[in-house]
């Protein structure tokens, strides 16, 4: 496999990962938002829930899953940035021949 190839396919593995995260996340968040709104701002003001233990379980474990998710994303960005600047930085064949 070429370098070029290399650098290509981490590329689209960290875009694939990215993607997946961003699903997980979206889904995680809309399961626990009922309870735990992404924007607690938005809310009714003074507003206070009384859940059993289970549903608290039930929120928690969501957010936890899609801050996780969103965590991952983020790292993946990074690292397809990462190696797009790397292998633009590396001199080609072409230009090292010259």
């Amino acid at each position: 496999m070429t370098r070029r190839r290399t650098f290509l396919t981490w590329i689209v593995v960290a875009a694939i990962v990215f993607v997946a995260a961003v699903v997980v996340c979206g889904i995680a968040t809309a399961a626990a938002s009922p309870y735990m709104p992404v924007f607690p701002s938005f809310g009714a003001e003074g507003g206070s829930v009384v859940s059993t233990k289970e549903q608290y379980d039930a929120i928690v474990f969501p957010a936890r899953v899609g801050r996780a998710a969103a965590g991952v994303a983020l790292a993946s960005v990074i690292t397809a940035v990462a190696i797009a600047v790397r292998w633009r930085s590396k001199p080609r064949r072409s230009d090292a021949a010259a």
